[in-house]
């Protein structure tokens, strides 16, 4: 991913940063064996450029593609999507023929043609008897399981797909197998956070760092993806409160919950009063005022 620096305000930090299309960006190495970029085939300082980059091989000034990668198994899996058109869309396998004893002609094939099909196709005739004359014999072609190899072949592929981006199966439509990833949704959703995720999170982070202040660093928040249903969420926050990790006002912003008053102290007990709440106004025992 490249993004071109617009703009620096008076300290000489980014504030406005283009996303550029790879394709419009040329990159290779100069004399000095620093990196040298064009866009558009204009040159543009290294300074104004900010350069992703995932998998590399030594010596190579940007990243690769993981289609680049695996090609071989993506035309592979391109190739059967081709074959299955053709198979059912073209016809690539007869149903069945009728066998004639003798030679008919053009008409009255097509005539007899038309006549079974109009008795035998469609859901309306679906199990009718059917009923041939004239020494006419139907004879059913089942398709090889060979042929029909092409539906295992299409869901090989979709599974090479996941493997080469680290996405669960899930996530790509297959949910009817068990997966390494973990049991349920909720684990292999940690599984892809952890080993698809936080890879690239810590470049775009990194990234960021580097045109901030120094001494400020880019976080990207992950919790939207940790979500758990309510009853764990819930769990885990009066967990949280109960060691002061969290403060009653954290745990409504998880929440997308406004503020309450007195609600960013950790160590406000959870069955009693607040901390510092002051102490109530003492109340005589006779409410009566002197002399009445």
């Amino acid at each position: 991913g490249y993004g071109l620096i617009l703009s620096r305000d008076w300290l000489y930090r980014p504030n406005r940063v283009a996303v550029i299309h790879p394709d419009r960006v040329k990159v290779d190495w100069d004399d000095d064996g620093a990196r040298r970029y064009e866009v558009d085939r204009q040159p543009v300082a290294a300074a104004d450029m900010v350069h992703l980059m995932g998998m590399c091989l030594p010596g190579e000034p940007t990243a690769m593609s993981p289609i680049a990668y695996a090609r071989h198994c993506i035309g592979l899996g391109l190739a059967a999507e081709q074959y299955g058109g053709r198979f059912f869309a073209q016809g690539a396998h007869l149903s069945g023929i009728i066998n004639v004893e003798g030679n008919l002609d053009r008409a009255g094939a097509r005539q007899m043609k038309e006549a079974f099909e109009s008795s035998h196709s469609g859901m309306a005739n679906a199990h009718a008897v059917g009923i041939l004359s004239g020494g006419a014999k139907w004879q059913q072609i089942s398709v090889p399981p060979e042929d029909a190899q092409f539906l295992g072949t299409r869901a090989a592929a979709t599974l090479d797909i996941a493997m080469l981006y680290g996405i669960p199966p899930h996530m790509l439509g297959q949910v009817d197998r068990t997966t390494s990833w973990g049991t349920g949704i909720e684990q292999q959703g940690l599984g892809f956070l952890s080993y698809t995720l936080e890879p690239w999170i810590g470049i775009f982070e990194d990234a960021w760092t580097a045109m901030l202040p120094r001494g400020t660093v880019a976080r990207l928040d992950t919790t939207a993806l940790l979500r758990t249903d309510t009853a764990g969420r819930f769990a885990a926050y009066t967990q949280a409160r109960t060691s002061g990790v969290l403060t009653i006002n954290e745990a409504r912003a998880r929440e997308n919950m406004a503020p309450v008053a007195g609600g960013d102290d950790p160590f406000a007990p959870l069955n009693s009063a607040h901390s510092g709440a002051p102490d109530a106004p003492d109340v005589p025992n006779d409410p009566m005022p002197p002399g009445e």
